[in-house]
């Protein structure tokens, strides 16, 4: 009788296996459609009989002839990670050797929503001068965003010059000094080729130089050390308030945030809502540890070592946080979400602690969300 029992249950079992259709997409890893698909581009058919897997090949090429050009994406993040990702670190010399690469190569219509807690280098350094947002990070992402079609469009340039344009505004946001430069001349022989960018182009950052120079509460600024790119950040803002914009900060300074980086990304090439500060409102990044230790400000939190668990990251605004109205706009209509490589704590965290910005993400049900994190180390 076990015998008979036994011979059953083998009977069974093998017709349960011979009545199982194994489909191709069953090769693949992850359970939903959406992950299997973004593993097959990503790591091409997995091995198998040709006659199984050839559909698998011929998707994966199907799905990269697509047109992405209008998709709309946004995506999350902080400094490195969100540059790299929308179009490699802009900070780096070897930069300019690949400008035009990136998401925004694939995606145009990208969206970078970026944190507003830095407060190390220069940035800082104006946050010692001025109530307003970190403006490094936005810097940063702002040069990563500049696309050759939008070069060419604006300027009536082709591809080696916008790549030549591409190489001066890298020497012009990266410019570093140490001391309060003489003067504007001076200031201006020290970024390379200047005088060439197209004559628009080469107005609207003469413009902003001079204000550096001419403005009294931009003058201040110069003496301290800085990067050159915050700086003529800081002076869009104020030229945009002077002459009329009305700004999206909260804050008393005469700043109008949204305006001036919105007239920066115009100018070099990238889409006018290429770059959004996540909030307009000056705030601070705390974080406590598991030891009940407190530690206030990104650049502390960064060089902290405490050995102990991370119990809770919160940020602390200087007021009632205002957040861009384009940003909830570009949300909403987003085809793609994508959280950005980077620090969870410093970067991720603090974005979505901004009053109403993960409830756009969750309201938004049709987009694809993707997350980008170093989470083995966080």
């Amino acid at each position: 009788m076990a015998k008979k029992r036994q011979q059953k249950e083998v009977a069974r079992i093998l017709q349960q296996v011979i009545d199982t259709s194994l489909q191709p997409l069953d090769l693949l890893p992850h359970q939903s459609l959406v992950e299997k698909l973004v593993d097959l581009v990503l790591q091409g058919s997995p091995a198998g009989p040709r006659r199984v897997v050839e559909g698998l090949r011929q998707l994966s090429e199907a799905i990269g002839r697509q047109d992405s050009s209008d998709l709309n994406v946004v995506v999350f993040g902080g400094g490195t990670g969100l540059s790299n990702a929308i179009g490699g670190d802009s900070r780096k010399e070897d930069w300019p050797d690949s400008p035009f690469q990136g998401m925004k190569a694939i995606f145009p219509l990208t969206t970078a929503v970026v944190c507003i807690t830095d407060d190390g280098g220069s940035t800082g350094e104006l946050l010692k001068d001025l109530e307003i947002i970190g403006l490094g990070d936005l810097r940063h992402v702002l040069l990563s965003s500049v696309q050759e079609r939008l070069l060419g469009q604006k300027y009536a340039i082709d591809g080696a010059e916008a790549r030549r344009v591409a190489v001066i505004l890298h020497g012009l946001f990266n410019l570093r000094f140490e001391e309060r430069p003489e003067s504007l001349e001076i200031l201006c022989a020290r970024v390379p080729d200047l005088d060439s960018l197209p004559e628009a182009l080469a107005a609207f950052f003469y413009r902003l130089l001079a204000a550096l120079f001419s403005e009294k509460p931009l003058c201040r600024l110069l003496e301290r050390q800085h990067c050159l790119g915050n700086l003529l950040l800081a002076a869009a803002m104020y030229l945009a308030r002077q002459s009329g914009h009305n700004g999206h900060s909260a804050t008393s300074p005469p700043l109008a945030i949204v305006s001036g980086v919105e007239a920066v990304a115009e100018a070099i090439g990238a889409e006018r809502h290429a770059v959004l500060p996540c909030s307009t409102t000056p705030a601070q990044l705390k974080i406590l540890y598991a030891n009940g230790v407190l530690v206030t400000g990104e650049f502390k939190s960064s060089q902290a070592h405490r050995n102990c668990p991370v119990d809770r990251v919160f940020v602390e605004f200087a007021e009632r946080p205002q957040v861009p109205a384009a940003i909830f706009d570009r949300i909403a209509a987003a085809d793609l979400i994508v959280f950005a490589p980077g620090s969870l704590y410093t970067s991720i965290i603090p974005v979505l602690q901004v009053p109403g910005l993960a409830d756009a993400v969750r309201a938004n049900t049709s987009a694809v969300k993707i997350l980008v994190a170093n989470l083995w180390a966080q």
